[in-house]
Protein backbone atom coordinates (compact mmCIF):
# COMPACT_ATOMS: atom_id res chain seq x y z
CA UNK A 1 0.00 0.00 0.00
CA UNK A 2 2.95 2.35 0.50
CA UNK A 3 4.68 1.76 -2.85
CA UNK A 4 3.87 5.21 -4.24
CA UNK A 5 4.74 6.94 -0.96
CA UNK A 6 8.09 5.14 -0.88
CA UNK A 7 8.81 6.15 -4.47
CA UNK A 8 8.02 9.77 -3.63
CA UNK A 9 10.33 9.62 -0.60
CA UNK A 10 13.12 8.27 -2.81
CA UNK A 11 12.61 10.95 -5.48
CA UNK A 12 12.45 13.70 -2.83
CA UNK A 13 15.72 12.54 -1.26
CA UNK A 14 17.32 12.39 -4.72
CA UNK A 15 16.19 15.96 -5.37
CA UNK A 16 17.65 17.13 -2.05
CA UNK A 17 20.97 15.51 -2.94
CA UNK A 18 20.75 17.25 -6.32
CA UNK A 19 20.42 20.52 -4.36
CA UNK A 20 23.55 19.75 -2.33
CA UNK A 21 22.17 18.01 0.75
CA UNK A 22 23.61 14.88 2.36
CA UNK A 23 20.97 12.37 3.50
CA UNK A 24 21.13 10.56 6.86
CA UNK A 25 18.52 7.96 7.88
CA UNK A 26 16.97 6.43 11.02
CA UNK A 27 15.68 9.42 13.02
CA UNK A 28 12.94 8.84 15.61
CA UNK A 29 9.89 10.79 14.38
CA UNK A 30 10.63 11.76 10.75
CA UNK A 31 11.68 10.07 7.50
CA UNK A 32 15.31 11.19 7.36
CA UNK A 33 17.80 13.99 8.06
CA UNK A 34 19.13 16.28 5.33
CA UNK A 35 22.45 17.99 6.06
CA UNK A 36 23.87 21.04 4.31
CA UNK A 37 26.41 23.68 5.39
CA UNK A 38 26.56 22.39 8.99
CA UNK A 39 22.76 22.57 9.38
CA UNK A 40 20.65 19.43 9.85
CA UNK A 41 17.03 19.32 8.73
CA UNK A 42 14.47 16.86 10.07
CA UNK A 43 12.56 15.95 6.91
CA UNK A 44 9.06 14.46 6.71
CA UNK A 45 7.78 13.31 3.30
CA UNK A 46 4.05 13.17 2.57
CA UNK A 47 2.57 11.86 -0.66
CA UNK A 48 -1.13 12.53 -1.20
CA UNK A 49 -3.18 11.38 -4.16
CA UNK A 50 -5.24 14.56 -3.83
CA UNK A 51 -3.59 17.65 -5.33
CA UNK A 52 -5.41 20.12 -3.08
CA UNK A 53 -3.79 20.65 0.31
CA UNK A 54 -5.61 19.28 3.37
CA UNK A 55 -4.35 21.57 6.11
CA UNK A 56 -5.44 19.27 8.94
CA UNK A 57 -3.23 16.45 7.64
CA UNK A 58 -0.34 18.79 6.93
CA UNK A 59 -0.49 20.17 10.47
CA UNK A 60 -0.34 16.63 11.83
CA UNK A 61 2.71 15.94 9.65
CA UNK A 62 4.27 19.21 10.83
CA UNK A 63 3.69 18.10 14.41
CA UNK A 64 5.81 15.00 13.76
CA UNK A 65 8.67 17.24 12.68
CA UNK A 66 8.28 19.49 15.72
CA UNK A 67 8.48 16.45 18.02
CA UNK A 68 11.84 15.61 16.45
CA UNK A 69 12.96 19.23 16.78
CA UNK A 70 11.85 19.42 20.41
CA UNK A 71 14.06 16.42 21.20
CA UNK A 72 17.02 18.08 19.48
CA UNK A 73 16.90 21.92 19.44
CA UNK A 74 19.75 22.11 16.90
CA UNK A 75 17.53 20.64 14.18
CA UNK A 76 15.66 22.60 11.52
CA UNK A 77 12.40 21.25 10.11
CA UNK A 78 11.32 20.58 6.52
CA UNK A 79 8.01 19.17 5.25
CA UNK A 80 7.95 17.95 1.64
CA UNK A 81 4.41 17.39 0.34
CA UNK A 82 3.08 16.29 -3.04
CA UNK A 83 0.09 18.64 -2.89
CA UNK A 84 -0.13 22.34 -3.77
CA UNK A 85 -0.15 24.85 -0.90
CA UNK A 86 -1.01 28.52 -0.95
CA UNK A 87 1.50 31.03 0.38
CA UNK A 88 -0.78 31.60 3.37
CA UNK A 89 -0.84 27.88 4.17
CA UNK A 90 2.95 27.68 3.99
CA UNK A 91 3.30 30.72 6.23
CA UNK A 92 0.84 29.27 8.74
CA UNK A 93 2.87 26.05 9.03
CA UNK A 94 6.10 28.03 9.21
CA UNK A 95 4.90 30.21 12.07
CA UNK A 96 2.95 27.60 14.04
CA UNK A 97 5.46 24.75 13.81
CA UNK A 98 8.74 26.43 12.92
CA UNK A 99 9.26 24.46 9.71
CA UNK A 100 9.82 25.09 6.02
CA UNK A 101 7.57 23.55 3.37
CA UNK A 102 8.30 22.32 -0.16
CA UNK A 103 5.08 21.69 -2.10
CA UNK A 104 4.43 20.27 -5.58
CA UNK A 105 5.05 23.50 -7.48
CA UNK A 106 8.31 24.20 -5.68
CA UNK A 107 9.54 20.64 -6.21
CA UNK A 108 8.90 20.91 -9.95
CA UNK A 109 10.76 24.22 -10.02
CA UNK A 110 13.72 22.82 -8.11
CA UNK A 111 13.88 19.81 -10.44
CA UNK A 112 13.58 21.85 -13.66
CA UNK A 113 17.30 21.44 -14.48
CA UNK A 114 17.16 17.65 -14.03
CA UNK A 115 15.11 15.86 -16.74
CA UNK A 116 15.32 12.57 -14.83
CA UNK A 117 13.93 13.93 -11.55
CA UNK A 118 11.31 15.96 -13.41
CA UNK A 119 10.15 12.84 -15.25
CA UNK A 120 9.91 10.93 -11.95
CA UNK A 121 7.87 13.73 -10.37
CA UNK A 122 5.54 13.91 -13.37
CA UNK A 123 4.93 10.17 -13.10
CA UNK A 124 4.23 10.35 -9.34
CA UNK A 125 1.95 13.38 -9.74
CA UNK A 126 0.30 11.76 -12.78
CA UNK A 127 1.02 14.86 -14.86
CA UNK A 128 0.76 14.59 -18.64
CA UNK A 129 4.21 15.66 -19.94
CA UNK A 130 2.44 17.23 -22.95
CA UNK A 131 0.29 19.43 -20.71
CA UNK A 132 1.79 22.87 -21.34
CA UNK A 133 -0.33 24.39 -18.55
CA UNK A 134 2.02 22.83 -15.97
CA UNK A 135 4.70 25.44 -15.42
CA UNK A 136 8.07 24.47 -13.96
CA UNK A 137 9.97 27.63 -14.86
CA UNK A 138 9.26 29.35 -11.55
CA UNK A 139 12.17 31.19 -9.95
CA UNK A 140 12.90 30.35 -6.34
CA UNK A 141 15.44 31.19 -3.66
CA UNK A 142 16.45 28.08 -1.70
CA UNK A 143 17.83 30.03 1.24
CA UNK A 144 14.58 31.99 1.51
CA UNK A 145 12.45 28.85 1.25
CA UNK A 146 14.45 27.25 4.08
CA UNK A 147 14.48 30.31 6.34
CA UNK A 148 12.96 29.33 9.71
CA UNK A 149 10.85 31.74 11.81
CA UNK A 150 12.43 33.54 14.71
CA UNK A 151 12.27 31.64 18.00
CA UNK A 152 9.80 34.07 19.57
CA UNK A 153 7.16 33.14 16.98
CA UNK A 154 7.10 29.44 17.89
CA UNK A 155 4.76 27.71 20.28
CA UNK A 156 6.17 25.76 23.20
CA UNK A 157 6.89 22.04 22.87
CA UNK A 158 3.95 20.05 21.53
CA UNK A 159 2.48 16.95 23.19
CA UNK A 160 2.55 13.65 21.32
CA UNK A 161 -0.76 12.85 19.58
CA UNK A 162 -1.63 9.17 20.08
CA UNK A 163 -5.33 9.25 19.13
CA UNK A 164 -4.98 6.73 16.29
CA UNK A 165 -2.87 4.37 18.39
CA UNK A 166 -5.34 4.47 21.27
CA UNK A 167 -8.31 3.83 18.97
CA UNK A 168 -6.50 0.84 17.48
CA UNK A 169 -5.75 -0.59 20.92
CA UNK A 170 -9.33 -0.16 22.11
CA UNK A 171 -10.67 -1.74 18.90
CA UNK A 172 -8.50 -4.83 19.32
CA UNK A 173 -9.52 -5.10 22.98
CA UNK A 174 -13.21 -5.59 22.12
CA UNK A 175 -14.29 -9.23 22.29
CA UNK A 176 -15.30 -10.64 18.91
CA UNK A 177 -18.74 -12.22 18.70
CA UNK A 178 -22.15 -11.37 20.12
CA UNK A 179 -21.00 -10.17 23.60
CA UNK A 180 -18.98 -7.32 22.12
CA UNK A 181 -21.34 -6.40 19.30
CA UNK A 182 -22.64 -3.10 20.71
CA UNK A 183 -19.19 -1.94 21.84
CA UNK A 184 -17.78 -2.78 18.43
CA UNK A 185 -20.43 -0.73 16.60
CA UNK A 186 -19.80 2.28 18.87
CA UNK A 187 -16.05 2.00 18.45
CA UNK A 188 -16.33 1.69 14.66
CA UNK A 189 -18.38 4.90 14.47
CA UNK A 190 -15.83 6.68 16.69
CA UNK A 191 -13.03 5.47 14.42
CA UNK A 192 -14.81 6.55 11.23
CA UNK A 193 -15.49 10.00 12.66
CA UNK A 194 -11.80 10.36 13.53
CA UNK A 195 -10.72 9.23 10.07
CA UNK A 196 -13.30 10.98 7.92
CA UNK A 197 -15.06 13.69 9.94
CA UNK A 198 -14.19 16.32 7.29
CA UNK A 199 -15.07 14.04 4.38
CA UNK A 200 -18.54 12.74 5.25
CA UNK A 201 -21.78 14.35 6.41
CA UNK A 202 -25.11 13.15 7.79
CA UNK A 203 -23.82 10.29 9.96
CA UNK A 204 -27.16 8.45 10.29
CA UNK A 205 -26.69 5.26 12.31
CA UNK A 206 -29.07 2.30 12.74
CA UNK A 207 -30.94 3.48 9.64
CA UNK A 208 -34.02 1.52 8.50
CA UNK A 209 -35.36 1.39 4.96
CA UNK A 210 -38.88 2.73 4.45
CA UNK A 211 -40.37 -0.78 4.36
CA UNK A 212 -38.72 -1.41 7.78
CA UNK A 213 -37.52 -4.79 6.54
CA UNK A 214 -33.82 -3.89 6.41
CA UNK A 215 -31.46 -1.93 8.63
CA UNK A 216 -27.90 -0.91 7.87
CA UNK A 217 -25.48 0.28 10.51
CA UNK A 218 -24.44 3.69 9.20
CA UNK A 219 -24.99 5.85 6.13
CA UNK A 220 -23.20 9.09 5.30
CA UNK A 221 -23.28 11.65 2.52
CA UNK A 222 -19.94 11.98 0.70
CA UNK A 223 -18.15 15.30 0.26
CA UNK A 224 -15.89 15.55 -2.83
CA UNK A 225 -12.82 16.60 -0.84
CA UNK A 226 -10.26 13.97 -1.90
CA UNK A 227 -9.59 12.04 -5.10
CA UNK A 228 -11.06 8.87 -3.59
CA UNK A 229 -14.40 10.46 -2.74
CA UNK A 230 -14.49 12.18 -6.14
CA UNK A 231 -13.92 8.77 -7.74
CA UNK A 232 -16.83 7.33 -5.76
CA UNK A 233 -19.13 10.21 -6.72
CA UNK A 234 -18.23 10.66 -10.39
CA UNK A 235 -17.06 7.24 -11.56
CA UNK A 236 -19.27 4.98 -9.45
CA UNK A 237 -22.14 7.50 -9.31
CA UNK A 238 -22.66 7.10 -5.57
CA UNK A 239 -23.46 10.14 -3.43
CA UNK A 240 -23.89 8.13 -0.23
CA UNK A 241 -21.76 5.55 1.56
CA UNK A 242 -23.03 2.68 3.67
CA UNK A 243 -20.92 1.25 6.51
CA UNK A 244 -21.59 -2.17 8.01
CA UNK A 245 -19.97 -3.45 11.20
CA UNK A 246 -19.40 -7.21 11.50
CA UNK A 247 -18.01 -8.31 14.87
CA UNK A 248 -17.64 -11.93 13.77
CA UNK A 249 -14.96 -14.20 15.25
CA UNK A 250 -14.13 -15.57 11.80
CA UNK A 251 -13.89 -14.08 8.28
CA UNK A 252 -17.30 -13.07 6.99
CA UNK A 253 -18.91 -15.26 4.32
CA UNK A 254 -21.04 -14.64 1.27
CA UNK A 255 -24.30 -14.32 3.22
CA UNK A 256 -23.14 -11.16 5.00
CA UNK A 257 -21.99 -9.62 1.72
CA UNK A 258 -25.27 -10.53 0.01
CA UNK A 259 -27.24 -8.81 2.77
CA UNK A 260 -25.13 -5.65 2.43
CA UNK A 261 -25.41 -5.73 -1.37
CA UNK A 262 -29.23 -5.56 -1.06
CA UNK A 263 -28.91 -2.17 0.69
CA UNK A 264 -27.12 -0.67 -2.32
CA UNK A 265 -29.39 1.06 -4.83
CA UNK A 266 -28.39 2.61 -8.14
CA UNK A 267 -31.43 4.91 -8.25
CA UNK A 268 -30.78 5.95 -4.65
CA UNK A 269 -27.21 7.09 -5.50
CA UNK A 270 -26.09 4.50 -2.94
CA UNK A 271 -23.78 2.06 -4.71
CA UNK A 272 -20.80 1.71 -2.36
CA UNK A 273 -20.43 0.04 1.04
CA UNK A 274 -17.51 -0.46 3.40
CA UNK A 275 -17.74 -3.46 5.70
CA UNK A 276 -15.65 -3.26 8.86
CA UNK A 277 -14.85 -6.75 10.13
CA UNK A 278 -12.54 -8.37 12.65
CA UNK A 279 -10.97 -11.01 10.39
CA UNK A 280 -11.71 -9.86 6.86
CA UNK A 281 -13.40 -11.90 4.15
CA UNK A 282 -13.71 -15.61 3.42
CA UNK A 283 -13.06 -16.56 -0.20
CA UNK A 284 -16.81 -16.91 -0.77
CA UNK A 285 -17.38 -13.35 0.46
CA UNK A 286 -14.71 -12.00 -1.87
CA UNK A 287 -16.31 -13.77 -4.81
CA UNK A 288 -19.72 -12.36 -3.86
CA UNK A 289 -18.27 -8.83 -3.72
CA UNK A 290 -16.61 -9.36 -7.10
CA UNK A 291 -19.92 -10.51 -8.56
CA UNK A 292 -21.74 -7.45 -7.22
CA UNK A 293 -19.21 -5.17 -8.90
CA UNK A 294 -19.06 -7.09 -12.14
CA UNK A 295 -22.81 -7.55 -12.59
CA UNK A 296 -24.36 -4.41 -11.07
CA UNK A 297 -21.50 -1.95 -10.57
CA UNK A 298 -21.86 -2.01 -6.78
CA UNK A 299 -18.59 -1.71 -4.86
CA UNK A 300 -18.23 -3.48 -1.51
CA UNK A 301 -14.94 -2.92 0.34
CA UNK A 302 -14.16 -5.34 3.17
CA UNK A 303 -11.63 -4.24 5.82
CA UNK A 304 -10.20 -6.12 8.81
CA UNK A 305 -8.73 -4.90 12.11
CA UNK A 306 -5.20 -4.67 10.67
CA UNK A 307 -6.31 -2.47 7.78
CA UNK A 308 -8.41 -0.25 10.03
CA UNK A 309 -5.44 0.21 12.36
CA UNK A 310 -3.21 1.00 9.41
CA UNK A 311 -5.53 3.86 8.45
CA UNK A 312 -5.58 5.07 12.06
CA UNK A 313 -1.78 5.17 12.17
CA UNK A 314 -1.73 7.00 8.82
CA UNK A 315 -4.10 9.70 10.08
CA UNK A 316 -2.12 10.03 13.31
CA UNK A 317 1.06 10.77 11.32
CA UNK A 318 -0.53 13.14 8.80
CA UNK A 319 -1.11 10.78 5.88
CA UNK A 320 -4.49 10.52 4.15
CA UNK A 321 -6.44 7.34 5.02
CA UNK A 322 -8.54 7.74 1.87
CA UNK A 323 -5.35 7.05 -0.12
CA UNK A 324 -5.35 3.64 1.57
CA UNK A 325 -8.98 3.09 0.52
CA UNK A 326 -8.08 4.12 -3.02
CA UNK A 327 -5.26 1.54 -3.08
CA UNK A 328 -7.59 -1.18 -1.74
CA UNK A 329 -10.16 -0.27 -4.41
CA UNK A 330 -7.51 -0.24 -7.13
CA UNK A 331 -6.30 -3.71 -6.13
CA UNK A 332 -9.88 -5.00 -6.04
CA UNK A 333 -10.82 -3.62 -9.47
CA UNK A 334 -7.54 -4.57 -11.14
CA UNK A 335 -7.91 -8.16 -9.98
CA UNK A 336 -11.62 -8.42 -10.85
CA UNK A 337 -12.19 -11.64 -12.83
CA UNK A 338 -14.43 -11.88 -15.87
Amino acid sequence: MYETAKKFEKVASTLLMHLGFHISTNPAQVDFYAIKENLTWAVEIKHYKTQRAQLTLLKTAARQIRLEMDNNPTLKGLLIASCILTDNQKEHLRKEYGISVFDRQLLLSMASDSPEITEDLHALFEIDPNDLSVSIEKFYNLDKELAPPVASELEESLPLDTTGTELCKSLRAIEAGRPGWSDYEKKCIEILQYLFKDHLAGWKDQRKTDDELNRFDLVCRIKPVTDFWKFIIHNLESRYMIFEFKNYEHPIKQGQVLTTEKYLLEKGLRKVAIMLTRKGAHESATKMAQGAMRETGKLIIILDDDQICEMLHMKEKGSDPTDFLFDVTDDFLLSLPR
